[in-house]
């Protein structure tokens, strides 16, 4: 559905469309900056190949919405119904995703860098494994059991994370704060975690073979029955 009354508002100056309804209007391809969504009735709108800077979309009704190769910078989302999203090959930054419901979302090849996550349950998200997630806010996050090999997830903030039995292999956590973090049965094969914080986290049975450990931090981490530890156990430097 095309949009003729939206662009004319927008033209004007109009910023402001809470509550509004756009539903099934299409976006794609338009450049928005700092519009307000809030609470809008936005089931199915298109906004694919859009540009949105400092857009909020807090509280609104985006069920079935597409953000597919949509570029994202500072927008708000926190609260929205987002049931049937497509968001694969997204590249969103700095963005507020907190209080989504994400089931059988599909983030395949999307970026999120620096967004924040907090607290969301991941369990179900597809395609997270092929996720930029560098500088993503993660505190308390459920990842259990997630595919998250190869998963760029440098530099991120991940304390109190739930990463029981998570599929780590060849992820990129350099210098990573995993504090507090639940890795019990994680396999993190070949991981990168140089310069990792992991002070008080639990590994308790996790699979460290060939796990990049450089200047790691793993005071106070229960390394119960952890395999691929280093010969005669974590070194001082490990400790650093």
């Amino acid at each position: 559905m095309e949009l003729p009354w939206f662009k004319a508002e927008y033209t004007r100056g109009v910023r402001d469309f809470s509550r509004r309804g756009i539903e099934g209007l299409r976006f794609a391809g338009m450049r928005l900056d700092q519009v307000r969504f809030r609470a809008v009735r936005g089931a199915r709108a298109d906004f694919a190949l859009a540009a949105l800077t400092d857009c909020d979309f807090a509280d609104a009704d985006l069920a079935g919405a597409s953000f597919s190769r949509a570029s994202l910078s500072r927008c708000r989302f926190e609260g929205a119904r987002t049931t049937g999203w497509t968001l694969r090959h997204v590249q969103a930054r700095d963005c507020d995703l907190r209080g989504l419901d994400l089931e059988g979302v599909d983030l395949g090849e999307a970026v999120l860098e620096g967004c924040d996550l907090s607290g969301l349950d991941l369990r179900s998200v597809a395609g997270l494994h092929a996720t930029g997630m560098r500088l993503a806010r993660l505190a308390g996050a459920v990842l259990e059991r997630q595919y998250l090999a190869g998963c760029d997830l440098a530099m991120a903030h991940l304390p109190g994370a739930d990463l029981r039995g998570a599929n780590l292999s060849f992820a990129t956590l350099t210098a990573t704060d995993l504090r507090g973090a639940d890795l019990s049965g994680a396999i993190l094969f070949a991981a990168d975690l140089s310069r990792a914080d992991l002070r008080d986290a639990r590994l308790v049975g996790a699979d460290l073979a060939e796990a990049v450990l450089d200047r790691s931090n793993l005071v106070g981490a229960d390394l119960t029955d952890a395999r691929g530890l280093p010969s005669g156990g974590p070194t001082a430097a490990v400790l650093g």
